[in-house]
């Protein structure tokens, strides 16, 4: 089998955004991020209700805006962040089109100018997130294979389902 598709920066985005997802120290900067004004916020609403009104509405209408809007800002800067690290790190603004060749015994992946080639036994994960299949080399490294990059819906079925039969027992799948 030998496939062609197309990769682009958002790809590397949404790998990434995977990547951070399930790092555990990530997600604890995230809840903290989220939690602590509002929490430190309210503890400073309710010491001044006592005083005003008006003084502990000052403190606590900031504090729910903050839990409200956070998620999306956290993932509009998480986003901008990614893209442009990608950037400065040489990544093409414009669609990248790959060749992949999975066979038995090892899954080759042809870019414009690299080429990697690893053994299906060395493959740590295959992992699916939606819309997008991540053959991992390394813990922090993967073959990035998205949906909408394939000429068809079939073939990329094809690819993610043959993926997933050469590692069985290492597949972890997200959402």
């Amino acid at each position: 089998m030998k496939v062609e598709f197309t990769t682009t920066i958002d790809d590397y985005v949404a790998f990434n955004r995977f990547a951070w997802r399930k790092s555990r120290s990530l997600r604890a900067v995230y809840i903290i991020g989220w939690f602590f004004l509002p929490i430190l916020f309210s503890i400073i609403a309710l010491g001044t209700m006592r005083q005003s009104l008006v003084h502990a509405t000052i403190f606590a209408v900031p504090a729910l805006l903050w839990l409200a809007a956070f998620p999306y800002v956290y993932r509009a800067q998480t986003n901008r962040q990614i893209r442009s690290f990608a950037t400065r790190m040489g990544a093409p603004r414009t669609p990248v089109k790959s060749r992949l060749v999975p066979s038995n015994e090892s899954i080759t992946s042809i870019a414009d100018s690299v080429t990697t080639t690893a053994k299906w036994a060395d493959i740590k994960s295959v992992e699916l997130d939606g819309d997008y299949t991540f053959v991992f080399l390394t813990a922090v490294s993967a073959l990035i294979i998205p949906r909408h990059g394939f000429d068809s819906e079939d073939e990329y079925e094809e690819v993610r389902e043959f993926a997933l039969r050469q590692v069985r027992e290492r597949v972890l799948l997200i959402r």
